[in-house]
């Protein structure tokens, strides 16, 4: 591997460090400080608003995620997703089993539903295995469209996601985080990669 390849993948490692520290204050903070309501917004707008940003850190952490893979592209083999199912299932049995042997949960059905991922708190999971899944069907339109067609379907996609799942909430969607939101990121970091945009290529090529 030369040179220049090693210092795009530590960039990358370093953006993926940087993302799940992201993820990590966003969670850490929303159990310190949840999301203030309509209430706190009119007693203290300032600091309300304020606290709502540092909790949308955590969000800009899984955009980052999974626009890397988006970037890259997600080379779909069958055992990839037995080695993520294989290892979300583990760690998380793990977990349930030290917790039960120190009694700090007892045994419960509802925590073998939690550990299987039938929780909507683990939509993550649930969302980049199925967008591993499709990969492939996205890859395609991806290699095979022209970049009208792309860019008409980006437009539409955030146009619809953002009357959807943002304004009209009418297709409330875990709030938006799903597949499709993630396939949409994918899509953008590709098309991106696919067609640059002449001042973010300056300065990926002055990072890298």
């Amino acid at each position: 591997m030369n040179n220049k390849k090693i210092a795009r993948s530590s960039n990358i490692e370093l953006l993926r460090i940087v993302a799940m520290l992201l993820i990590l204050f966003g969670h850490s903070h929303l159990r310190l400080s949840p999301i203030p309501g309509s209430e706190a917004f009119i007693d203290a707008p300032i600091s309300s608003f304020f606290k709502v940003m540092q909790s949308c850190v955590a969000t800009v952490g899984v955009v980052i995620f999974v626009a890397i893979s988006g970037w890259f592209g997600i080379k779909f083999k069958c055992q990839g997703i037995y080695k993520i199912v294989f290892t979300i299932l583990f760690t998380l049995f793990l977990i349930y089993g030290v917790a039960i042997v120190t009694n700090t949960v007892n045994f419960s059905f509802d925590g073998l539903k939690v550990c299987l991922t039938f929780y909507e708190g683990y939509w993550f999971v649930i969302g980049y295995i199925g967008l591993y899944i499709i990969s492939p069907v996205i890859n395609s339109f991806i290699d095979n469209a022209s970049q009208h067609e792309y860019k008409i379907v980006l437009i539409s996609f955030y146009v619809f996601q953002c009357i959807y799942s943002w304004i009209s909430a009418w297709y409330n969607y875990y709030n938006g985080y799903s597949i499709l939101l993630f396939a949409g990121i994918y899509l953008a970091a590709a098309y991106v990669r696919k067609y640059p945009i002449a001042f973010l290529e300056s300065m990926r090529q002055n990072c890298w």
